[in-house]
This record gives structure tokens, sequence and C-alpha cells, in this order.
């Protein structure tokens, strides 16, 4: 198959041929299909938008590459964890895994509206229960342990987090009496915030307020969620300190499992995270991996970059792809010895 010839069975998206994927690398019948869910609000959530995706309603836009490809691409999915269709693709030239192509912001404001992505996405019935499923957990802990190796906090210190949900990352900070400010787009979460005591302002985070400068700034689960990271990165910037710190963190893709969400588009390693964050003048200063998250903290500093970081990472992606290739195959493999002529034949239609 010659690249610009692909044509998935499933979507038939004019928008996903045009992007000319040079191959599918993962089994269409596992990847590119949705599977029947079990919760019924997913379902009822899932079934409403996929229907509306494929009768024309939400068309997708490509888009090109944090590192400039336009074109050439791999398709890895077409249905996210949840069961959305929404394609997940790798660029040829970095290795950068990200949604591409994406829909527009007018089907992102429309899914938040609905009356069950609450509890689809954040796993509770309402705002009030996750604020305090949120502040019972140590994930403000873990920011604040990270960003205290490099910066002392104390009084006089300046913290701003942006899309801080109801503030439950500020407790840690505010116990050593530092100065919290949040800035979130969801109007609940920051009358929650208000009630709390906590000082959360309603903010468009494409268009940030220019309030002062701050000593450190948190990113937690918010870069990953831009259109434009990059460009969302210069905004960040002007309302750093020149000496002040960046924490950065966004959920690690599993890639033995595709666990990639609708909402979230971009899914960095510690190399693509340090590679575009210098890009735009934050030197790196420790950047970690664990099980579920990538973080990292950053000063505003021009350092030597490498595209060595893009080469290395190129190299692990794709090899973690072609062993997860290797697995399904045998799966695959597998299931049709023990299936009938018949049943083969109609498996390996489902996947041509």
């Amino acid at each position: 198959m010659q690249k610009g010839d692909l044509i998935i069975p499933f979507l038939q998206f004019s928008k996903l041929r045009e992007m000319n994927f040079s191959k599918i690398l993962l089994p269409y019948e596992k990847y590119h299909i949705p599977q029947k869910r079990v919760l019924v609000e997913l379902h009822s959530l899932v079934r409403e938008f996929n229907y509306h995706i494929l009768s024309g309603l939400y068309p997708l836009y490509p888009y090109k590459c944090l590192c400039g490809e336009k074109q050439d691409f791999d398709l890895l999915a077409t249905v996210d964890k949840k069961g959305f269709i929404v394609p997940l693709s790798v660029c040829r030239k970095c290795g950068m895994v990200a949604v591409n192509p994406h829909y527009s912001d007018v089907f992102y404001l429309d899914l938040k509206k609905h009356k069950y992505f609450f509890q689809v996405f954040y796993g509770v019935d309402n705002h009030k229960d996750y604020v305090f499923s949120k502040l019972n957990t140590l994930e403000g802990y873990d920011i604040y342990n990270l960003v205290r190796q490099v910066l002392k906090i104390g009084k006089d210190t300046k913290i701003l987090e942006i899309g801080s949900g109801a503030g439950w990352n500020f407790l840690p900070f505010i116990r050593v009496g530092a100065k919290v400010k949040g800035y979130e787009e969801d109007k609940q979460f920051v009358d929650l915030a208000k009630t709390l005591g906590l000082d959360v302002d309603l903010v468009n985070l494409d268009k940030l307020p220019k309030e002062g400068k701050f000593d450190v700034i948190i990113l937690s689960n918010v870069l990953n969620k831009m259109f434009s990271p990059l460009e969302f990165l210069l905004e960040v910037k002007s309302l750093l300190n020149e000496s002040g710190i960046l924490y950065v963190d966004m959920p690690k893709l599993n890639i033995k499992k595709m666990d990639y969400i609708i909402d979230s588009f971009y899914y960095f390693t510690t190399d693509t995270l340090r590679y575009f964050m210098n890009e735009y003048g934050f030197k790196p200063l420790e950047v970690i991996k664990t099980n579920e998250k990538i973080a990292g903290v950053f000063r505003f500093e021009q350092f030597l970059n490498s595209k060595y970081l893009l080469i290395r990472n190129k190299k692990i992606i794709y090899k973690e792809i072609r062993k997860l290739r290797r697995i399904e195959s045998f799966k695959f493999t597998k299931k049709i010895k023990n299936k009938t002529d018949v049943q083969t034949i109609k498996l390996l239609q489902r996947i041509k």
C-alpha cells in the first residue's frame, strides 16, 4: 500500500485520508473499533458523540507536529480508552505521540455540557465530591517536594497555578506560608475554591491576565490539553520572574494499553518534554517519570538544546510499538487457529 492510498474501513474520514498516514501500526480489530461498555452513562455519552462524529457534525482538523512536521505520521489507534472515535498518531520525524487530527473547540464545549460528562471523566457525580477526593490525595505534596528541590519556599514566595481546579494542590504551599493564587476555567470549581477561602479567579486559559510576576507557576495536566502548547508557554513565560520556577506535569501514555483519552492532545516523554521546553527558553532542572505521569521543574534560562533527545525519543517509541505489534500479531494468529475457515475469512476482511 502506497502512502496516500490508505483507507480506514471503519472511519472513512476524508480528513484522516488527507493526513496521508504512512501506515496503520496497530491491529484494526482491537485498536480501531469502539468496544461495548458496561457503564450506562459512559455508553450513552460515547454512543451519542460517536454518532455525531460519524454523521459529520464534528469534523477533524489535521495540524503539524511540535517539531514542525506537517505530513509524515503513522496511525496508532482511532478509539480512546473510553470508546470515543479520536485518532492517535505518531510523528515519523521525532516520535511525538499526539491526537492528530483533532476536533475543534466546539466539540469539546459540547462534550463538557453533556449531563454525563462529569461522571464519565471525573468518576464522581459532581464537583464537590471530586474536590473532596482531591483534598484527600497527596498530589499537591508531590508538586511541592519537586519544586522545593530547586527553590526555597517561604512566606514571600508567590505561587500561581494555571488550571488550578478548586486549589487542592495549594495545601502544602499554604502550610509553609507561601502566597497562592489560581486561574481556573470551570466556574463551579472557582465557587468551591472561594468557599474554602482560596484565591482562585475565573479565567479563560487562552487569554491569561497580566497580574504581576510569580516565583513559581504550576501547570498540572494543562500543557497536554492545549491546542498550541508552545504558544501557551510564551504567555506563561510573561508571568514568571526571571529567577522563577515552572512546574509541569502530564499523564504518561502506556503504550502497552494505549490508554489515551480524547481531551489530552499530547503525550510527552522525558526526552520530548526536555527538548520542547528548552526550545522556548526553559532550562530543565529535574524531569522525572512515574508509573502514571511525567513531571519536571524548569527555570527561565537559555540552555543549549540537543536534537539527540528527539532521535532517542523516536527510537524508544518505535521500539515499544514494534514490541506491541509482535505481541498483538501473536494473539491474532493464535485466535485464528481456533476459528473455522468462514470465521477466519471474516476476521481477515475486517482488518484489511
